[in-house]
């Protein structure tokens, strides 16, 4: 939603007044508005108050929910009773379902992933595990806090905080049974949801309770080596041409409405699979060599990290000497100095109090 709307003065980060006084409040960490509403803006009102100018997102391009996440991890704790047989928790990542099933009679944890026996866990090449097992102390008549995790292709179980250790390898490959091409959310029906409802916890006999269920992604880092005209994983020149020249980056108006209607795809899973947008999904790749170390941002797509380093640090009147490295998307071992040893003195911007720490933060580093 463009802030105009909503505001007379927007919030900003830079300080409201110049001079001394402004340097004394950066410090402090004061001096910055936090904005006027508008008269006409209606506080808990829905979107339909601006006349359907209102879109998906909380930039001026709307391009906040325009990238899938597959990496899933469900957290939760799981009450059983005496009677109950097994507990099953499953996440799905572009339509094949990982599980891993606890038996409650032993305590013994299986993994699979898909329908089917064809595909396994392995690593360094060696020959695929389609049923990594372990043993757990979840039995029934107990309550254990869970979490199960699918990331950077693979499982991890943890049950009352501790990692379960598996007797195979629980990494595998999604190359070698996923193309590029299926690489995307599936969606079947609402009785086979997919990647429209990709995590699930069932158990099988006598009762149980779920409490406290929480999802969280893995870090997704948008494919890109230019900051330039926004960070996109989608090569908006190669969808400007399958849609036959509707979007391009020339236009801001047409992109506006470009990731809103992505944003529109990602909440309806029965466009997913007419979706050209997945095709033109790019990849870039870095090549180190020792000693050099790749940095990236906590703010994926705001950070102007060593994804977009290489020949954005020129700066017009730089001797080609003093700007050697103005090129390089690395920093060699020899600028790394120091070494971070706690957090300290976090805190929020201006409020409640300017400067007010976070004391939950403040931590060693090991």
């Amino acid at each position: 939603m463009d802030a105009d709307y909503v505001y007379d003065e927007r919030p900003t980060l830079l300080p409201t007044r110049s001079g001394w006084f402004s340097r004394i409040a950066r410090m402090l960490n004061g001096g910055y508005s936090s904005g006027t509403f508008s008269p006409s803006f209606e506080s808990g009102k829905g979107p339909e108050q601006f006349d359907g100018r209102a879109s998906y997102g909380s930039s001026d391009l709307s391009r906040d929910g325009v990238h899938w996440v597959g990496d899933l991890i469900l957290e939760t704790d799981v009450e059983t009773s005496a009677e109950s047989k097994e507990v099953v928790f499953e996440i799905v990542e572009a339509g094949i379902p990982y599980r891993c099933t606890i038996d409650l009679t032993s305590g013994t944890a299986v993994l699979s992933i898909g329908e089917d026996d064809t595909r396994g866990f392995s690593a360094n090449g060696e020959k695929p595990n389609l049923h990594p097992t372990a043993r757990t102390t979840f039995t029934a008549g107990s309550r254990h806090h869970v979490r199960f995790s699918n990331c950077d292709d693979q499982i991890v179980l943890w049950v009352d905080d501790s990692i379960v250790e598996f007797d195979a390898p629980t990494t595998y490959d999604s190359r070698e049974f996923l193309s590029d091409d299926e690489n995307h959310p599936h969606y079947v029906s609402a009785g086979k949801p997919l990647d429209a409802a990709p995590l699930g916890v069932a158990v099988r006999g006598g009762t149980s309770t779920v409490h406290h269920l929480r999802i969280d992604r893995d870090k997704y880092y948008i494919a890109t080596k230019s900051s330039d005209a926004g960070m996109y994983d989608y090569e908006i020149e190669e969808l400007r041409d399958l849609t036959n020249g509707r979007f391009s980056f020339r236009n801001q108006e047409l992109m506006r409405r470009l990731m809103a209607e992505f944003q529109q795809v990602m909440a309806e899973p029965e466009q997913w699979s007419d979706f050209e947008g997945w095709q033109t999904r790019r990849s870039v790749s870095f090549r180190l060599e020792e000693d050099q170390f790749f940095p990236m941002g906590d703010n994926s797509p705001e950070s102007l990290d060593a994804r977009c380093w290489a020949g954005t640090k020129l700066r017009p009147g730089m001797t080609a000497e003093a700007d050697a490295w103005a090129r390089a998307d690395f920093v060699p071992r020899d600028l790394l100095v120091g070494k971070a040893l706690l957090v300290f003195w976090p805190h929020s911007w201006n409020q409640p109090v300017p400067f007010t720490p976070n004391f939950r933060r403040m931590k060693l580093i090991r």
